[in-house]
């Protein structure tokens, strides 16, 4: 008799620009005790404000490019490309999820899953 069919588990994935409105959900991300993935001097929602509204500055200058990582519409983490300002052809890659919504352990321990492919329309 065959097993029964795991639970599908679907949901859509998307970023866009970061927004100065999406300040207090990266404090809430970041502010939390079990955060200790990259150290993140004394945040606060004035900080992170500021922060975001250099964004549009930083991406015109080709500085940086940040933007908020959504599941199913809600903000879950925030990811940025950085550019080397002497080697505009190399950039570093970094980001950050909520602990709540990590979808990679999602997938890892909830969906049994082996491998994870990130792929972008």
């Amino acid at each position: 008799m065959r097993s029964p069919c795991p639970p599908r588990f679907f949901m859509k994935v998307s970023i866009r620009p970061q927004k100065v409105s999406d300040a207090g959900r990266f404090l809430e991300i970041l502010s939390n005790p079990n955060f200790n993935f990259f150290h993140v001097q004394e945040i606060t929602l004035s900080r992170e404000v500021k922060f975001l509204k250099k964004n549009e500055e930083n991406r015109k200058r080709n500085f940086e490019h940040n933007y908020a990582i959504l599941a199913d519409g809600v903000v879950v983490g925030g990811c940025g490309i950085k550019i080397d300002q002497h080697r505009p052809y190399i950039g570093e890659i970094g980001y950050f999820l909520d602990e709540a919504k990590n979808l990679t352990t999602v997938l890892y321990t909830k969906m049994n899953t082996k491998t994870v492919s990130y792929m972008r329309s």
